[in-house]
């Protein structure tokens, strides 16, 4: 990924480190990025996604919103495995102690302290760790939609998920979206979409409101010496 290798980031996650599933025993098991249990773990090195849409067939329902999805959870799981990280032994058990500008104690409590529940803004540094991998994921698999020219699905679900994974979701428009999705998995899916992007997307767009320059071009803008090579 040439964007990625503009930060310095050189070596993407292994795919034979990628598991993808696309079966459950749960009936209606709807799946995605938002799917519980999905993502990427830190002590393994390993990514586990799930296909997005009904988790009952091998090909998927929605073929090009499922490998968007696919690509956006890729490339998310590529920064946190990028990103620095050192562990220690405490008591026998592998304690994180740093992943990227996120710091712990050997106790496993974070020395950024957690956010208010229910707060528009951050200071939680683990936070920003997903929101920094996240806003990148979703600025690729934009860039991806509008190269081939992904139209909007016309159902609601898939309407909105297009719009989640390329950053273009509107705040607040997911959570009336909820109470629409057919059956409880893909409301729950919904719910969780909404949670994420609450909790974790407008929050981080939020603190790069703070950062010198507005945010875009600093953060998120590869060095003029990588752009150059």
């Amino acid at each position: 990924m040439r964007r990625y290798a503009g930060y310095g980031l050189v070596k993407m996650l292994p795919l034979d480190r990628v598991l993808v599933g696309c079966d459950s025993l749960r009936t209606g098991a709807f799946g995605g990025f938002h799917h519980p249990d999905q993502g990427y773990r830190h002590l393994q090195m390993m990514a586990v996604i799930t296909m997005y849409g009904p988790l009952e067939r091998r090909s998927p329902e929605r073929p090009a919103l499922a490998l968007l999805d696919l690509l956006r959870a890729y490339a998310h799981d590529c920064r946190h495995y990028g990103s620095r990280r050192r562990h220690v032994e405490v008591a026998g058990v592998p304690v994180r102690t740093q992943y990227g500008i996120n710091f712990r104690r050997p106790s496993g409590q974070s020395y950024s302290a957690a956010g208010q529940r229910g707060t528009g803004h951050t200071g939680t540094l683990g936070i920003v760790m997903e929101g920094a991998c996240d806003r990148e994921a979703r600025a690729i698999t934009r860039r991806t939609t509008e190269r081939f020219g992904v139209t909007e699905p016309s159902d609601v679900l898939g309407s909105l998920t297009l719009r989640d994974v390329t950053g273009t979701l509107a705040g607040g428009e997911a959570a009336c979206v909820v109470d629409l999705a057919e059956g409880e998995e893909q409301m729950r899916y919904a719910a969780a979409l909404s949670d994420y992007g609450r909790g974790v997307n407008r929050r981080y767009s939020r603190f790069l409101e703070f950062a010198p320059g507005g945010g875009e071009r600093v953060p998120h803008a590869p060095s003029r010496r990588h752009r150059q090579r």
